[in-house]
């Protein structure tokens, strides 16, 4: 069962299979997909997101089901799946009466086959311009999917300092909540990511792809990585600071750092080993981003050099087009010319 619980007063939905319970401070409603009309997403502010499903009962009602959220990620998830799965009763819907238009267009091609064909052509109209109005997830919802939650360790300060980071791959965007100076998510695009490192102590020991080839990580893992890179820093004990830092091409958001150990924690112990591991996963999710930000790259740079050759070739048959005008060539010649241009 899935539930998606807004915030105190902000009710909840809980999911099992096609049926769903909303449950409100006043109200609520057991009801299946079928019977949900509209759903609509709407962010009021940075702290505050909803998501209005509105049913038969809510339309006599005169007011939706409202799940209010704190955060965006959980509002566009439930938004989502809702949407996606009207989508699909749309779609066995239409199944359904393209089944029993064909059987009727059928009975009636035996009767009179022009009246027929004129009917098709006109249902194939309405089905093109009916496609351009299909239900859909709007441009600027943010939709993850992969997220990992983080929390720093080292004492009661850092039981404050906690949040995540999220990856929509659909949009090339990512999230990273409780870590800017304002505690809100954030978004930013994967273009925005200049540069990331694992900060310990006020040092860089892990800077950017560099976890792969770190020494020791091979022998160590990643604790050893962390050992191994710091070759000039004096090894000792205690690790009073650790955070993964983020570097973005953004005015309003330079930097974030994302906090897994503020206080003083022994290096051999469980709370540094989960703290090294977390900025593992963490670090994996930077540089799957920035891998991304290369194969972007490289595919509009393949696509100007192919824009440039197309240009060329063009040329090139515009010139052996102008010499048989004027007859200067054969069409034999030219039409050879031509496939060893195009490569046929």
């Amino acid at each position: 069962m899935l539930e998606y619980k807004g915030i105190m007063g902000g009710g909840k939905v809980l999911i099992d299979g096609d049926n769903l319970q909303i449950k409100q401070m006043i109200g609520g409603e057991d009801c299946t997909f079928s019977d949900i009309i509209l759903v609509e997403y709407n962010e009021h502010n940075a702290y505050r997101f909803s998501v209005d499903i509105h049913t038969e009962k809510t339309i006599q009602a005169g007011a939706p089901h409202c799940i209010i959220f704190k955060e965006p990620v959980k509002a566009t998830e439930l938004y989502a799946l809702l949407c996606e799965k009207q989508a699909q009763l749309a779609e066995l819907a239409a199944e359904e009466a393209n089944t029993e238009m064909e059987a009727a267009l059928a009975e009636l091609a035996e009767i009179d086959p022009k009246a027929a064909d004129e009917l098709r052509a006109e249902l194939a109209a309405i089905d093109s311009f009916a496609s351009d109005e299909v239900a859909h997830i709007p441009e600027g919802v943010f939709i993850p999917s992969r997220q990992v939650d983080f929390s720093a360790v080292g004492g009661l300060l850092a039981l404050l300092q906690s949040g995540r980071i999220s990856v929509d791959d659909s949009s090339k965007r990512f999230s990273v909540l409780g870590a800017t100076a304002t505690g809100a998510e954030q978004i930013f695009a994967y273009s925005d990511l200049l540069d990331f490192e694992i900060n310990e102590d006020g040092s860089s020991i892990v800077k950017g792809r560099g976890m792969a080839t770190a020494v020791g990580a091979a022998t160590f893992g990643l604790a050893g990585a962390m050992i191994g890179s710091s070759g000039k820093r004096k090894n000792v004990d205690l690790c009073t600071s650790l955070e993964v830092r983020i570097f973005l091409n953004s005015l309003e958001t330079s930097q974030i750092a994302i906090p897994l150990v503020a206080g003083k924690v022994k290096k051999g112990s469980f709370e540094y080993k989960n703290a090294m591991e977390k900025a593992q996963e963490i670090m994996s999710i930077l540089t799957y981003i920035a891998n991304q930000k290369d194969v972007h790259t490289e595919k509009n740079s393949t696509a100007a050099n192919q824009n440039g050759t197309n240009i060329s070739d063009a040329d090139e048959l515009l010139k052996f087009k102008g010499l048989l005008d004027s007859g200067i060539i054969t069409q034999e010649e030219f039409d050879a010319k031509k496939k060893q241009i195009l490569g046929l």
